[in-house]
């Protein structure tokens, strides 16, 4: 099936803010494994920093309803799109397709309520960090002091060795509430774009699907690399919600 399949490039979207997009402007890989993406605008991978990201304001709750929805239209796949992913990924993932599909069938529960739920009450004891100012209990300095977990804007380099790479980074991010720039591996080139395309279709123009710029590979990475990580201050992306996220003190 794979020779059948890399007989000719495999198109390779990507997500910018929202809004998908696929060409054949730029080929990469060996001659055995060459696929296609289009030509990337530098500038539209970015946030000026004149301006609030898109979701910075954003209730975590709503952030939440919006990815459980995302979970539950991945299962469905009403309009085909995880599917054509996996069918995709077959042909360049290293992974056996058995292994493959199973790995594609848990997408969906890393979008759960309890688990996204979970995860910020671990790291952060509550929501409250990300939506406001959390007030500091009984500081030495007898006054009062206030942090907010507040947006970042990151470059991650997700890892292709199993397609729940891609849905950890993305819900994770997406609680932040941060912008996110993600650089896809070699080896899983369609998962994350299929993710977006869920939460695009689920919640059309809203200021979690916008904050993803597409996914974009090595190469163009490299080519970019300037822009990227010089106009948008970032850095690369690490386990864990909490190390997303810069908290401000504030002191009154």
């Amino acid at each position: 099936m794979k020779t059948e399949t890399m007989s000719q490039p495999i198109p390779v979207g990507h997500m910018i803010k929202g809004d998908y997009l696929e060409g054949a402007d730029c080929v990469y890989g060996p001659e055995n494994a060459r696929f296609t993406t289009p030509q990337l605008e530098l500038n539209e991978l970015v946030w000026s920093r004149a301006e609030p990201g898109p979701a910075f304001e954003t209730p975590v709750a709503e952030v939440i309803d919006v990815l459980v929805e995302t979970g539950r239209w991945l299962a469905r796949d009403p309009d085909g799109l995880v599917a054509d992913a996996l069918r995709r990924a077959s042909a360049v993932s290293p992974l056996p397709l058995p292994v493959l599909k199973r790995s594609f069938d848990l997408l969906p529960t890393q979008f759960e309520r309890a688990q996204l739920e979970y995860q910020i009450d671990r790291e952060f004891c509550g929501s409250d960090i990300l939506d406001g100012w959390r007030e500091m209990p009984a500081p030495p300095s007898g006054r009062r002091h206030r942090v907010r977990a507040y947006p970042p804007r990151i470059v991650h380099i997700i890892a292709g060795n199993a397609p729940l790479a891609a849905a950890l980074t993305i819900a994770w991010s997406a609680l932040t509430k941060g912008v996110h720039l993600l650089k896809l591996p070699s080896n899983d080139l369609f998962t994350a774009t299929m993710l977006l395309r869920a939460i695009a279709s689920v919640a059309p123009g809203h200021p979690t699907a916008r904050s993803f710029p597409r996914p974009i590979g090595a190469a163009a990475m490299r080519r970019s690399r300037a822009c990227c990580f010089g106009r948008s201050s970032s850095t690369k992306s690490r386990p864990g919600v909490a190390s997303r996220l810069c908290a401000a003190p504030r002191t009154t």
